[in-house]
């Protein structure tokens, strides 16, 4: 078998975003293997004062291209595995924090499950019990969007952090990765005897003796501290998300069929009451921001674009045409047509 390929899906939907802190990890692998991060951030748009926001976010697009662009130059096999050397106790931010101020290695995993989303916002985390060990799981959509270089530096950049924790790798059963089977010097850097490719998620099997280790930085004043300021960044994030990440995902799929409340349910891993809930709380429905992205779109085709009335009742979604000329009435109080005309005289 062959690992699949470097460059990201160009079909694919580029779409979430990553915290500052960890894209300014995986820029320093670039930099301290030799390349010019501030050329190949230059030339993929990347402003790198950003990466000093403690809490901004970096669309995963653009470190993607810039993977790809670092993988190309390098001349190692896999720079993505050169990392573990360069990683500082910071760079999972706030995250990262409540990990290191907690009592043992245990509780440092449920604090990654619990407050995974702050570091990657399409990153679901999950720890479940297996004959006395624990695995830890993480699933990250669409593996084909990801370069290998950029997962290989997450992996390895978290058992170093784990490292920061324990004062020693932690003792480990197995390795399931979502790629194909690297070379073997490759896979050797993994520190990992047993290793599944192809697996459906990525997953760590932790031995029962070192889930009970203490944590060197463990500190109870420090660790409420943390606590708090990471639930009140999760509270913020999942209100923000509940709209504008929705609107997000409408936005990106409404071409030939628009999503129904059930697909978008099934997207976000939830029931559709839930969901609806989630929704009353922001005082807002699904209907609502449909029908608001809808009609955004709808002026953007119609004053800026030189599609007819067939291709933007497409592009919003719309099985008929006649839908489409009805919700135009509802939102601008004339046909589509009509407001194109009124708009270009303008």
């Amino acid at each position: 078998m062959t690992k699949m390929a470097k460059t990201p899906s160009t079909n694919a939907i580029e779409k979430g975003t990553i915290a500052a802190s960890v894209a300014r990890y995986k820029i320093d692998v670039i930099r301290k293997v030799g390349l010019d991060e501030k050329r190949l951030c230059y030339s993929v748009g990347l402003n790198m004062a950003e990466l000093d926001d403690p809490n901004g976010r970096i669309p995963k697009a653009v470190l993607f291209r810039l993977f790809s662009l670092a993988s190309a130059e390098s001349k190692m096999i896999s720079l993505g595995l050169q990392c573990d050397e360069y990683l500082d106790a910071g760079f999972l931010g706030i995250v990262g924090y409540t990990m290191m101020s907690c009592s043992n290695f245990k509780q440092a995993l449920q604090r990654l499950e619990r407050y995974s989303v702050l570091l990657d916002d399409e990153l679901e985390v999950w720890a479940e019990r297996e004959e006395g060990n624990l695995r830890l799981s993480a699933r990250i959509g669409s593996v084909e969007r990801y370069p290998f270089d950029y997962m290989m530096a997450g992996i390895k950049g978290f058992l170093s952090f784990c490292k920061v924790l324990l004062g020693s790798y932690p003792i480990t059963h197995e390795l399931n990765v979502m790629y194909g089977r690297p070379n073997s010097y490759e896979e050797g850097t993994l520190f990992f005897k047993n290793i599944n490719f192809e697996m459906p998620f990525f997953s760590i099997l932790f031995d029962a003796d070192t889930l009970s280790k203490p944590l060197r930085s463990f500190n109870p004043n420090l660790d409420r501290v943390h606590v708090d300021i990471a639930e009140a960044m999760l509270e913020n994030f999942n209100s923000v998300k509940s709209v504008d990440y929705i609107r997000q995902l409408i936005s990106e799929s409404l071409s030939g069929r628009a999503l129904s409340l059930g697909d978008l349910a099934i997207r976000l891993s939830v029931s559709k009451r839930t969901l609806q809930r989630e929704l009353e709380v922001q005082e807002t429905s699904f209907k609502e921001i449909l029908d608001d992205v809808r009609k955004q779109q709808a002026k953007q085709y119609l004053l800026y674009s030189k599609k007819n009335m067939k291709e933007i009742s497409w592009s919003l979604g719309f099985v008929e045409i006649s839908s489409f000329y009805r919700a135009s009435h509802q939102w601008f109080g004339m046909t589509p047509k009509q407001y194109r005309f009124k708009h270009q005289e303008l």
